[in-house]
């Protein structure tokens, strides 16, 4: 009785060791476990609000360019310049209210990167890269 009680008792502890050592590779610090949620610049002439967030929350745009915005949310909202509450970096990119569907366009003619939020939650905001212009660079349909 005692030889099946130590005999199952082994059996439990080889198998024990053998799943331990067949792991996939192990986390050593939360650093590691992290995956990057900054977001990248992309370039394009469309910002759409959805879910009361941004969509894509910073992009590129050749000087010149016209950005518009699309409010495909069911709430209505208010895009503003940072910083907030003058909202007064770049006074083009304050809109009127904009209800589902509708749009808001701007021009931007000065290079720089701009910042921006929605007006009734400033928390949720976003940028936009303005680069020079060239024969070589034809982002945006080249506007």
């Amino acid at each position: 009785m005692i030889r099946k009680i130590f005999g199952g008792v082994l059996f439990s502890l080889v198998i024990s060791i053998v799943l331990c050592g067949c792991e996939g590779p192990k986390i050593k610090s939360m650093a590691d476990a992290q995956v990057s949620s900054t977001p990248t610049a992309v370039s394009t002439n469309i910002i759409e609000i959805k879910n009361g967030n941004f969509s894509p929350q910073i992009v590129k745009l050749s000087t010149g360019s016209k950005l518009t915005f699309i409010n495909e949310d069911g709430a209505s909202h208010r895009i503003a310049s940072d910083p907030h509450p003058t909202d007064d970096d770049l006074a083009a990119l304050n809109s009127q209210v904009l209800y589902k569907n509708e749009t808001f366009s701007v021009v931007i003619s000065q290079i720089g990167e701009y910042k921006f939020h929605l007006e009734d939650n400033p928390s949720v905001g976003g940028k936009i890269i303005v680069e020079q212009k060239n024969k070589n660079n034809k982002a945006n349909g080249g506007l």
